[in-house]
């Protein structure tokens, strides 16, 4: 797994895995403890078994109260790298974004709950898990399609009973959620840490995690 920032000494690793896509792509993952109750999230997406010569590199910090506190992202691409940094304060997501063409910077208001829409499944779920109000709500997505540019949409969220699902050889307790984004109806089954162990849509499955290791 490739990061953006290294784990440092004093994080306590939560929990690790990685999710296999239908496509080939590869979703890995590291959730780690640090100071005073924050929590720093790190993803590796590669894209490149799919036949796609990219990769994305994520690294979050959220607060004590799960709230992002900071977001570096990072396109690994050979035609148009992305450097993508957020802060959030004062109610404010400030973005500060960097492509072929120059810098761009933006300030959006913070939506309710997680606000911020990732590309990838984690990303997904961390909105899923940090939404308090099942129904819709609003957030800001960075669309792959325009260069990560924040942009703001809406999500609806349906939440089901808590079930068992077998996953790496092991049974695990998780809860459904049946999400609409735009065009796109998934189903995403979250563990306790609101990380997805598995993603469908209406035409099947589109990921699984292959790799799960929690120490907490």
């Amino acid at each position: 797994m490739r990061f953006i920032i290294r784990e440092q000494e004093y994080e306590q690793l939560i929990a690790s895995g990685r999710l296999a896509y239908q496509s080939g792509a590869l979703e890995s993952y590291r959730l780690t403890e640090a100071v005073d109750g924050f929590l720093v999230i790190r993803v590796d997406l590669d894209w490149r078994g799919s036949g796609i010569d990219d990769s994305l590199l994520v690294h979050m910090l959220l607060d004590s109260n799960q709230q992002l506190v900071r977001l570096k992202l990072r396109e690994l691409s050979p035609d148009n790298p992305v450097n993508l940094d957020v802060l959030a304060g004062d109610g404010l997501y400030s973005f500060s974004r960097e492509d072929r063409h120059g810098v761009e910077y933006s300030e959006l208001q913070m939506p309710p709950g997680f606000g911020l829409l990732l590309p990838g499944f984690i990303g997904l779920g961390l909105v899923v898990n940090f939404t308090e109000e099942i129904g819709v709500t609003s957030l800001i997505e960075l669309d792959t399609e325009k260069d990560y540019k924040p942009v703001l949409a809406t999500m609806a969220i349906d939440k089901f009973d808590e079930e068992s699902l077998a996953v790496t050889g092991q049974t695990l307790a998780v809860r459904p959620y049946l999400i609409r984004l735009g065009q796109a109806t998934y189903t995403i089954w979250l563990d306790k840490h609101g990380l997805p162990v598995r993603v469908d849509d209406e035409s099947g499955t589109l990921a699984v995690e292959d790799r799960h290791v929690r120490h907490r």
